[in-house]
């Protein structure tokens, strides 16, 4: 009689262990969404600190680039004025302008470099952002998934 009475006890013992192995495998498919959505938030804060740094590394690049600029065409004012060349000479003028436009040049590429890599960072903080959100719902499908199999076994169990 005991040896009937082990296999009836293991039988009423599996559905139970089916409902607590379902549920703890729903439980930790949400709990490693929950993580990787963190996960992905946290990487989203990076990039999108990384594209504020971006932008005022650009502003002060351009602030030293405009003093150095101004220091230029002062050294060459004084040099002319040391000469006694005029302000308004053609030759004077033309190096001037040349200063100018090719620091103008340098500025803007210089800023051109700076934008783009903190629009490459914030497009990455969207992507990180969607990822948490999709990692999310991964993770709800999955655990839906692992219920929806619980409850097929269970029920094919008691039939």
């Amino acid at each position: 009689m005991a040896a009937l009475a082990f296999p009836a006890l293991i039988s009423s013992l599996a559905g139970p262990a089916l409902a607590v192995g379902t549920a703890a495998s729903a439980i930790g498919t949400l709990a490693a969404a929950g993580q990787q959505s963190a996960a992905a938030d946290f990487e989203a804060q990076q990039y999108k600190a990384q594209a504020d740094a971006g932008r005022t590394a650009s502003m002060q690049d351009e602030a030293a680039r405009r003093r150095d600029l101004t220091s230029n065409l002062m050294t060459i004012a004084a040099i002319r004025a040391g000469r006694g060349v005029g302000a308004t000479s053609p030759t004077a003028m033309a190096i001037f302008d040349n200063a100018i436009d090719r620091s103008e040049d340098d500025i803007q590429a210089s800023k051109a470099n700076y934008a783009a890599k903190a629009d490459l960072a914030s497009r990455a903080s969207v992507l990180s952002e969607r990822k948490g959100k999709t990692s999310l719902f991964a993770g709800f499908m999955g655990a839906a998934g692992s219920v929806g199999t619980g409850i097929f076994r269970l029920n094919k169990a008691l039939s």
